[in-house]
């Protein structure tokens, strides 16, 4: 808009003076001519006064041209003014105008008109440039007015406009939008800001309805956790009172089923609830006798070989460091399948706590994705899981104020704990 606007003005300035030199350069062609009627009254009365003539004093011309007056031997007779030429070949040089006067049919002297072209476009020059002038003020002038125009009434508007639709691209939807019905965005504007209004509303069911449908999840995982808990408790009795030994068998694997369900169950569980923000860790002193123990009931398969705790008290959830343990031993259960090892050692503020098996690792381009939501690894492929294990084992360390990391050995996967010490 604004490249159009100037635009516009500088075709108009150019049309405004092109037409003003013309008419100027007319007008001076205009004034340039000599009345013939005028200039046959000067030779008449030249030649009327012939005897009276005088070069001794300028007289003032009665027409609207200066001239002068020579005889036939081009002698000065008589001029309006003197710095008209006085020879027939000087001003025929200076182009001035030359008429013979005649007194009964024979020549005896000359009219003399000078060229006053010259002057004439010295004065009409002076004209040109104060149009020229004039004109580039006025032009100058409708730019300024118009830039200003551009600028409150479009480009501000406008900028305005570009920082709400940042805002909300941004999602920061409680930014209202000024409304200046006023200026020329004003209808838009409001519609702009309509839009936010419904975006922002949009945005809080949005918001409610996935806490809503997290809540469900929770409330189902919980919901879902007792019939798991029945299901195990009467298979272990059955198990006990059983004597066939291929039913206690199946007895087994249906404990270890309901296990892995629970253990899902719990994974769901526990990933709604830290979405929620309801995840909470309640931090107590917990001695090092009390680590081992939760260890060692996260190693139902008993394979723990090494388990040395150095005598320590550190600042964590008893019940969430209980459940960490149970998720890295179980994924290492279900990947590796190996003999576990366990070491520790303090390390400045912190117990650092290292579970590693001894079941190749894990590939170099995964390893840095173990940790992330719903990750699970190229081996994982025919095997239960939902990727959320570690993930949860890692935000529950952050919570108890440490940190939980993974990487390869030479034999095998380690995941390294440091907990803070009381």
């Amino acid at each position: 808009m604004k490249k159009k606007g100037l635009i516009s003005i500088v075709i108009i300035y150019v049309i405004v003076t092109i037409l003003s030199v013309f008419l100027i350069l007319g007008e001076c062609k205009e004034t340039s001519r000599i009345d013939t009627v005028e200039m046959n009254e000067a030779i008449h009365l030249a030649v009327e006064n012939w005897d009276k003539l005088t070069p001794e004093k300028t007289v003032e011309s009665p027409f609207k041209f200066e001239y002068a007056v020579i005889d036939r031997d081009e002698n000065l007779l008589m001029t309006t003014d003197t710095t008209i030429p006085t020879t027939v070949v000087k001003a025929s040089e200076e182009r001035c105008t030359i008429r013979p006067i005649e007194k009964d049919e024979e020549i005896i002297g000359w009219l003399i008109i000078p060229n006053n072209m010259r002057i004439i476009l010295s004065d009409k020059q002076k004209s040109v440039v104060i149009v020229l002038v004039a004109t580039n003020l006025i032009v100058i002038g409708l730019i300024a007015v118009y830039y200003f125009y551009l600028e409150y009434r479009i480009v501000k508007p406008f900028d305005k406009l570009k920082r709400f639709a940042a805002n909300v691209a941004r999602g920061e939807l409680d930014i209202p939008l000024d409304i200046e019905k006023n200026n020329i965005f004003g209808d838009f504007t409001e519609s702009f800001d309509m839009m936010r209004t419904e975006l922002a509303a949009s945005k809080e069911r949005e918001r409610l309805a996935n806490i809503s449908k997290q809540e469900l999840t929770a409330q189902l995982s919980h919901d879902i956790k007792t019939p798991v808990a029945s299901i195990t408790a009467i298979s272990e009795v059955m198990q006990v009172t059983v004597k066939d030994e291929n039913h206690r068998e199946k007895l087994s694997r249906i404990i270890e089923k309901a296990n892995q369900i629970d253990k899902l169950v719990n994974d769901i569980f526990n990933s709604t609830m830290d979405e929620l923000n309801q995840l909470h860790v309640e931090i107590s002193e917990i001695g090092s006798n009390e680590i081992a123990e939760l260890l060692k009931a996260s190693d139902f398969k008993n394979q723990i070989t090494k388990n040395n705790i150095p005598d320590c008290i550190v600042s964590a959830d008893k019940l969430r460091l209980g459940q960490v343990f149970d998720n890295i031993i179980f994924n290492s259960y279900k990947y590796a399948d190996t003999e576990i090892e366990v070491s520790a050692e303090i390390e400045e503020n912190h117990l650092v706590i290292k579970i590693a098996d001894f079941g190749g690792g894990v590939p170099k381009d995964e390893l840095p994705l173990i940790m992330q939501k719903f990750k699970r690894g190229g081996n994982s492929t025919g095997k239960s899981g939902s990727g959320l294990g570690l993930y949860i084992s890692a935000q529950l360390i952050e919570k108890m104020g440490g940190n939980l990391t993974c990487y390869n050995t030479e034999k095998g996967f380690c995941t390294e704990l440091r907990i803070l010490l009381s």
